[in-house]
């Protein structure tokens, strides 16, 4: 129970070891057991010489507090994620401070150092110093028992367990807790910091503490938690042995992961590093089954579950088959996601190579690499299937600054003092030997980067000197990437003479700081930007979703696979478009939508079956079509056409969501109107959209979906005559009639249903034009501003009157009370098919109002301006009746991924 119990003993017992399974070079290796701990620290004197006032705090109960609640109020919930940030924001500032002086103190005796370490009293000196400060509990990683065949080995396995805990959190399943969590590398050194759980020796359900020795599955409700986190990871089930051999275990995520039901109640996971399977191992690499574990992008797409536990010393049942079907995955993810990926990223590169930086293409390569499942050790191999050149060069570049600052980093844990000038002095003679030693190059660089990045050097670039590789390399960059991977500052002058080219040999007062780098849990930046998205939403406000915008940015900088992000970010940009459309800025409109196609693609290319994400980036397109539905019809087409394959996608990874269905059928209600189609393309499309319909109602009753539905039949007994007219009217005003049942003051179902009858009545069947009228009255009567269903319901009293319909008086006397309490409000009513009207009306007590109102009218027509005519125009141009599935917006638009506890299963 490393780092995170408060209480318990120590042990020396032996945990997960290599697996030979056939392989001779992979001996067992003495694994330690994890240790529990105290939470009685020592005293402590300073920290980089502040004095420090001990007020413990519990920081965990903060933390869980804050993730497990949630506000219906927007404002409120924003609040939360803030106070959330804040909390993280202290923490890890605290966290890296105290990293920093304990690293800097390393070397020192113990009773020298600021905050003594606490190992000696907790046990379990397999896992480095521990230390316990301010309710943080710090552990140092260390090789004591080598398990691993170099100090990094175990600083990524380290790095995994932060992995492990941003990865389970983003599976948000409910009720499973995670701690805070920050690392921090200084001086060649990794330490850990976690939040105190409240645990002890009679709380763990889940997993081993002890090696495998006892292995436990006690509890059902964490059972059932740990069953949904394997699903959605991918991960396959296992049955386990003791090492005893006297009992089995079924358990659904690795042996040495402990799930605990802490003493507040709450079931948290702790000893994360293992949460995903490993790659084939390396005969050659001692614990490289710890170390190189695969992308949970990877994972997630791997046709089959694979073992976390694969080639490990844990008594697995089938083990053979775990490791094998390992070895397939491996092979597959070096033979074919690898060379796809280096097509794609070509293909990429000739699109989008204007514009960017060297250093830009850097940072999008080693987003998109994890994003594509593939682990940055495999760079060389990528770079052996690249053919550009630039890319080459970017991918050479990061290998080096890799290589080196590996290289950097192991002298600096040589030096084991605690004087800073002695690691700057290790830093720049290092610079100053790989930037003009060619011996250095020779016997150091080149073998590092064939032993450490297979197949990255061709045999022409091993034969050049080093002279020649440093001439096509762009150094600058390397220079940078150098600084930001071990956390180096120069002057500010001597990065301006690098970039110009007109550089000396570094020394030691060159360099302004070394200064930790740090990595923490990027979750604190998506809470809040799922919660200034739904602000903004609520408010209408695109200064809020800038915002939003920015949180979403920093997430994704934390943890670039996080298709969530993506996911909501894509939502608040086609958010920010519709507030521009509102607004009238079509062009920004267009440019918000666009940019929201972007991310919608990102979060599809790490997780392809994510239907949520298709539904909006479907939405996204089909709004995008109505911009361009006139000026360019078969853009609009093409939109609308992938706005289709997108919900058809969707449908296939969540047939059950009446969402999708009824979205496609909109869009492809829209798509039968497109002017570029032919007649026999259109009915495809209204009968494709009336089966979408069919689908959305057999999972909800929802009166937007019979009412569009009904449009769609209406639609096509337009194109039809005699009996099928007919029959499909009737389907259409059957619809109607479902769409009224469930929502009898729905003005626009009136109006859809006045206007199927009107378009019957127009091919004769009079008994329609009664009827008509009356639904345009409801229409009119819900929603009185409804100008559209005002200047059809004209048309149709014009006709009821010309063709002397019994009972028009009635309607007339209706339509006068309703125009009279319309007269006070500029309009856009259409004059024509008033005069009309009037002109054949006979003349009494009504028409007399009427025509005074209709004089009103005119007078308030010429005393607009110019632009308010247009727009009048633009609003009452309704020759004939017309149809209103454009103005449904898609169902749940703002659909955010959930920003707290309970995200579903898949």
């Amino acid at each position: 129970m490393d780092a995170y119990g408060t209480e318990g003993s120590a042990s020396s017992d032996v945990s997960a070891y290599a697996d030979p399974d056939g392989d001779p070079a992979l001996q067992p290796a003495s694994y330690p057991m994890k240790t529990t701990f105290s939470s009685e620290a020592g005293s402590v004197a300073k920290i980089l010489k502040q004095p420090i006032i001990s007020t413990t705090r519990n920081w965990n109960e903060e933390f869980q507090s804050l993730m497990e609640r949630s506000y219906l109020d927007s404002e409120k919930d924003f609040q939360r994620t803030v106070r959330l940030r804040e909390l993280c924001e202290e923490f890890t500032k605290l966290a890296s401070r105290i990293g920093k002086l304990i690293l800097s103190e390393l070397y020192l005796d113990a009773s020298q150092k600021s905050i003594p370490p606490i190992t000696s009293s907790v046990g379990g000196v397999a896992g480095g110093d521990k230390y316990f400060f301010e309710g943080i509990f710090f552990k140092i990683p260390v090789d004591v028992f080598g398990i691993y065949s170099s100090e990094e080995g175990i600083m990524k396995s380290a790095g995994h367990e932060l992995q492990g805990v941003m990865s389970i959190l983003d599976c948000r399943i409910k009720g499973l807790h995670l701690p805070l969590m920050v690392l921090c590398d200084y001086r060649g050194h990794r330490i850990l910091a976690a939040s105190v759980l409240p645990l002890g020796k009679d709380t763990l359900c889940y997993g081993s503490s002890d090696g495998g020795r006892t292995i436990r599955a006690s509890n059902e409700e964490m059972n059932a938690k740990t069953r949904i986190l394997g699903k959605m990871l991918n991960l396959k089930e296992e049955v386990v042995s003791n090492t005893a051999k006297d009992s089995q275990t079924l358990l659904h995520i690795s042996c040495d992961i402990e799930g605990h039901k802490g003493k507040d109640g709450r079931f948290y996971l702790v000893d994360t590093a293992r949460v995903f399977p490993p790659l084939t191992p390396n005969p050659k690499e001692k614990g490289s089954f710890l170390v190189n574990l695969m992308r949970p992008e990877f994972l997630k797409n791997n046709p089959i579950p694979l073992c976390s536990d694969s080639f490990s010393g844990f008594g697995l049942a089938n083990k053979h088959q775990h490791n094998q079907e390992i070895r397939q995955a491996t092979h597959v993810l070096e033979t074919v996601t690898i060379p796809n990926y280096a097509r794609k990223l070509e293909e990429n590169y000739a699109k989008f190579q204007e514009g960017w930086t060297c250093l830009e293409w850097i940072e999008f390569i080693l987003a998109d690499v994890h994003r594509s499942g593939i682990n940055f050790r495999f760079l060389g191999l990528l770079r052996s299937h690249v053919t550009c050149q630039e890319l080459r060069q970017f991918l050479l570049l990061e290998v080096l600054a890799r290589v080196i600052k590996r290289d950097i980093r192991k002298e600096m844990r040589n030096l084991k003092t605690a004087e800073e000038e002695a690691y700057i002095k290790t830093i720049t003679d290092f610079f100053n030997l790989f930037l003009g030693n060619p011996e250095f190059w020779r016997e150091n660089l080149i073998p590092s980067i064939q032993s450490k990045y297979k197949s990255c050097l061709s045999e022409e670039e091993v034969s050049l000197d080093h002279g020649f590789i440093l001439k096509s390399l762009d150094l600058y960059t390397l220079f940078l990437r150098i600084q930001t991977v071990l956390g180096i500052d120069f002057q500010v002058e001597i990065k301006l003479k690098f970039s110009e080219n007109n550089f000396s040999p570094f020394s030691p007062s060159d360099i302004d700081q070394l200064r930790p780098v740090v990595k923490y849990i990027h979750r604190i930046f998506f809470e809040e930007g799922t919660a200034l998205s739904k602000l903004a939403a609520s408010k209408n406000s695109d200064v809020l979703f800038d915002q939003a915008v920015q949180k979403y940015k920093e997430s994704i900088f934390h943890k670039p696979t996080d298709y969530r992000s993506f996911s909501n970010w894509g939502l608040t940009l086609f958010n920010l478009g519709m507030v521009k459309k509102s607004k009238g800025d079509v062009m920004a409109a267009l440019t918000f939508l666009t940019d929201a196609d972007q991310k919608f693609q990102s979060a599809i290319d790490i997780e392809p079956n994510d239907y949520k994400t298709l539904n909006k980036w479907a939405n996204c397109l089909l709004e995008e079509s109505s911009l361009f539905n006139l000026k360019d019809p078969e853009k609009s087409r093409n939109l609308l056409e992938n706005a289709c394959e997108k919900y058809r996608m969707a449908s296939q990874h969540c047939g059950k969501d009446s969402e999708i269905f009824f979205n496609w059928g909109n869009a492809l209600l829209k798509l039968s109107q497109n002017e570029m189609l032919t007649k026999e393309d259109e009915e495809k499309y209204l009968v494709s959209s009336c089966m979408q319909y069919q689908k959305a109602a057999s999972l909800q009753n929802l009166n937007q979906i019979y009412r569009n539905w009904g449009v769609a039949l209406g639609r096509r007994a337009r194109k039809k005559a005699g009996k099928e007219a007919h029959q499909l009217f009737q389907e259409a005003y059957l619809k109607y009639q479902e769409a009224f049942k469930l929502d009898p003051n729905d003005h626009e179902n009136h109006f859809n249903w006045a206007n199927a009858l009107y378009r019957e009545a127009m091919l004769g069947r009079v008994e329609n034009w009664a009827e008509a009228s009356q639904h345009y009255s409801s229409s009119l009567k819900l929603k009185p501003n409804f100008y559209a269903a005002f200047n059809n319901w004209t048309k149709v009293l014009f006709k009821m009157v010309i063709l002397k319909i019994p009972g028009i008086q009635q309607h007339l006397q209706e339509y006068v009370s309703l125009v009279e309490s319309m007269s006070s409000i500029e309009h856009p009513i259409e004059f024509s098919p008033l005069a009309d009207l009037l002109s054949l009306v006979p003349r009494d007590e009504i028409t007399c109002h009427l025509e005074d109102i209709f004089s009103d009218l005119q007078i308030q027509d010429e005393n607009l301006s110019a632009p308010q005519k247009r727009k009048k125009n633009d609003m009452d141009t309704v020759s004939t009746p017309r149809n209103v599935e454009q103005r449904i917006a898609p169902k749940k638009m703002i659909s955010y991924y959930p920003s707290w506890k309970g995200f579903p299963c898949f």
